[in-house]
């Protein structure tokens, strides 16, 4: 099967609702696709609430998959698995995620807000509007379609974030205290 991960909890800010949204559009655009979404995280938190409301309201039970929480040591398993990793939050001061799916071989998206355009540089992965449906499942539809070309920017991605999270990076910063 191919799916998208979106590790993260269900808070409002991350907005699931909407990536629940582009699955749907997606969906339809690619009906003989047999292309998923898998959430990680809490389903106690505020936003699983409109999260279970979506995902009913768009007929999309058979293709989200909850996995409430992911041991570490899983959750790279998961992230070599995915096609690629998608991260639609509407503010975060980093993202761990997209580092993480980086540092795997695992394509990335995420929203063109705060700092996650940051990490997206030099062609290391795609920026879409978070308050856009269309605009995520654009960005999916790319990389459903051309396979190719998410490969080549988790290629991009892997090179920056090692020369940017690595130890050598690292020791630098420590040494330039």
């Amino acid at each position: 099967k191919l799916f998208a991960l979106y590790p993260a909890q269900f808070w409002p800010h991350k907005n699931h609702v909407r990536l629940v949204e582009a699955l749907s559009i997606v969906r339809d655009v690619m009906p003989s696709v047999d292309f998923n979404l898998v959430f990680t995280g809490n389903r106690r938190h505020s936003g699983w609430p409109a999260v279970a409301s979506a995902i009913e309201r768009l007929k999309l039970s058979d293709r989200i998959y909850c996995l409430d929480y992911v041991p570490t040591n899983h959750l790279a398993g998961l992230y070599k698995a995915a096609n690629f990793c998608v991260m639609p939050s509407t503010f975060e001061a980093s993202s761990y995620p997209v580092i993480e799916a980086q540092l795997f071989g695992c394509p990335a998206m995420c929203s063109n807000v705060t700092s996650l355009p940051e990490l997206m540089q030099g062609g290391a992965g795609l920026l879409f509007d978070p308050l856009d449906a269309q605009d995520i499942a654009n960005q999916m539809l790319r990389w459903l379609r051309d396979p190719e070309d998410a490969a080549r920017h988790a290629e991009r991605a892997s090179k920056k974030v090692r020369s940017e999270h690595g130890i050598e990076s690292y020791v630098a910063a420590i040494n330039q205290v």
